[in-house]
C-alpha cells in the first residue's frame, strides 16, 4: 500500500497488544517482521526477532512507483476524476475486480509496502548493511533442502520427470550465459537424479524470491556486526511438510523444504517420528528462550552460539544430532555464487540474463 499503511497497522497492533518494549508479534506475517527491523517508527517497540522463511530478501518499490501504479490501476478500473471521485469509485467495485487488477510490487510481493518517507526509509538488507535497522538480537536460518518446495509444485506429475537434458535446460533459462558454469559445478550424475540437483541448485543459489542458503549466509553476515545474532539451518533429510496443502510429489526426494521448520514449531497434520518430536521439543525450547530474554540457551540443550564476524557458527537442527557448523558457506558453494553475481547486496533482481522462478 503506498505510503506503508499496511506497516504502520502492524506497529500499531505491537503498541496496543504489548507491554512496553516486550517482543510480541502474533501475526502470521513473516514479512512484517523482517520490515520492523528497518522501520524507524517500530523502535523501541520489540526486544528481539525471529526471522524464518527467506531473510530480508526483498527489494520494494518506490513511493512515487507505487503511487503511479495506483493511478493507472484506478484509471483501468474506469476510476477517474478528482482524489475524492476516484476513491469513491474504487469504494464501488467488487473485490474480485479489484484483485484481478492488481498490480505486484516491482522485485517483491503483490502488495508490498512502499520505500520512501518516515515509515521505511530504506529496503531492508540497505537498512540492515547501512547501520540503520533496529539493533535487536536475532534468531534467523533456513532449510537445507529449500527448492524442493518449489520443485515439488513444478514436476509433481511422474510422467513429467527431469531429465538430464530438462535438468540443462532448465538451467538455461533461470541463468541465461551462466548455465553451463552452474551445471559444471552441479551436474547431475553427481545427486540421485535430476530433479535433486536442480532442487541444490536453486536451494544454494538462492533465486527463487532470494530464499535460499547463500543469501540467508547474506544476511547473517550483514546483522551479525551489529547485535547477537542465532544462525540455523534445519537439516532433518526426511523432514515433512507442515500441511496438507504443501504435501507436494517430490519426485522421491526427501528433505528440509521451505515451511518445513512450521512442522516441528507448531501444532500441524504432520506425523513426526519420534527423533524427529525429540528435535521439535528442542526448537520449541530454543525458540521460546530467545522470544523471553534474546537468548536461545538454556538448561540441558545443547549449547547454541552465536553467529559472529569472522566466526560464522550455525547451529545445525537434525534428529540425530544438534550441533555446531562453521562449513555452511562450503556445503552451500556460497562463494562460487558470489563469483556469479548472486547474495550480493545488489544481485539478480538487476539483471536481465537471471529469471527467478522460472524453472519448468
Amino acid at each position: 500500500l503506498p505510503g506503508g499503511r499496511e506497516l504502520i497497522g502492524i506497529v500499531a497492533g505491537i503498541i496496543s497488544e504489548s507491554r512496553p518494549g516486550s517482543f510480541r508479534n502474533s501475526g502470521r506475517d513473516h514479512l512484517g517482521i523482517r520490515i520492523q527491523l528497518a522501520s524507524p517508527l517500530a523502535r523501541g517497540l520489540f526486544r528481539q526477532a525471529i526471522i524464518q522463511s527467506g531473510p530480508c530478501q526483498y527489494q520494494f518499490p518506490s513511493l512515487a512507483d507505487s503511487q503511479e501504479v495506483g493511478r493507472s490501476t484506478a484509471e483501468r478500473l474506469g476510476c477517474t476524476g478528482t482524489d475524492k471521485a476516484v476513491v469513491s469509485c474504487l469504494r464501488r467495485i467488487p473485490v474480485t475486480t479489484m484483485l484481478a487488477n492488481m498490480v505486484p510490487g516491482a522485485g517483491g510481493p503483490g502488495n508490498a509496502p512502499s520505500v520512501g518517507g518516515g515509515v521505511l526509509p530504506l529496503n531492508i538488507r540497505e537498512s540492515v548493511a547501512f547501520g540503520r535497522s533496529n539493533q535487536v538480537p536475532v534468531l534467523q536460518g533456513s532449510n537445507r533442502d529449500e527448492a524442493l518446495w518449489h520443485v515439488a509444485s513444478n514436476y509433481a506429475d511422474p510422467a513429467a520427470a527431469l531429465t538430464a537434458s530438462g535438468y540443462s535446460e532448465a538451467l538455461r533459462r533461470s541463468f541465461g550465459s551462466r548455465a553451463s558454469a552452474v551445471e559444471a559445478a552441479y551436474p547431475p550424475d553427481a545427486f540421485a537424479s535430476p530433479l535433486a540437483a536442480l532442487a541444490r541448485v536453486l536451494t544454494d543459489s538462492s533465486i527463487n524470491y532470494r530464499i535460499g542458503a547463500c543469501n540467508t549466509l547474506l544476511a547473517h553476515r550483514l546483522l551479525a556486526p551489529s547485535r547477537k545474532l542465532y544462525a540455523y539451518e534445519l537439516a532433518d533429510p526426511r523432514a515433512p511438510f507442515p500441511f496438507a496443502p504443501y504435501e507436494f510429489a517430490t519426485g522421491g526426494i526427501r528433505g528440509s523444504g521451505h515451511t518445513s521448520e512450521l512442522a516441528y514449531l507448531w501444532d500441524s497434520p504432520a506425523q513426526l517420528t519420534p527423533g524427529q518430536q525429540r528435535l521439535s521439543r528442542t526448537m520449541i525450547v530454543y525458540w521460546t528462550n530467545f522470544a523471553a530474554n534474546g537468548d536461545p540457551n538454556g538448561p540441558g540443550l545443547p549449547e547454541w552460539r552465536p553467529f559472529e564476524p569472522g566466526v560464522e557458527r550455525v547451529q545445525i537442527l537434525s534428529p540425530d544430532q544438534v550441533r555446531e557448523s562453521r562449513t555452511f558457506e562450503q556445503e552451500h558453494k556460497c562463494d562460487f555464487w558470489s563469483r556469479m553475481g548472486l547474495n550480493t547486496l545488489y544481485s539478480f533482481e538487476y539483471r536481465a540474463d537471471y529469471k527467478a522462478v522460472n524453472i519448468r
